[in-house]
């Protein structure tokens, strides 16, 4: 699925910081949807934070390949899932 999200300049301006939180991380699409528009924006990504990561489906490596160094935090990290049961990252 593709969706559009459109931020007004009178909202996103150049030099905003931007601390970006949402519910799951799994390919990173919503995150990179977020750098393209701070970088659209001029705007500073200082990091984002997400209540649970799929870490199975890499979209924490997506997110450093586009935007090293940039800070990515999880409450909780799903290493695998499977036949019934959740495995969670150390």
């Amino acid at each position: 699925r593709d969706y559009d999200i459109i931020v007004s300049k009178e909202y996103l301006s150049k030099g905003d910081k931007v601390l970006f939180i949402d519910d799951f991380l799994a390919c990173g699409n919503a995150g990179m949807g977020i750098v393209d528009l701070c970088r659209q924006a001029d705007a500073d990504l200082v990091g984002m934070a997400f209540l649970v990561e799929k870490a199975f489906q890499g979209g924490r490596n997506r997110i450093h390949e586009n935007v090293p160094g940039l800070r990515v935090e999880s409450l909780a990290v799903i290493s695998a899932l499977g036949d019934g049961t959740i495995s969670f990252a150390e």
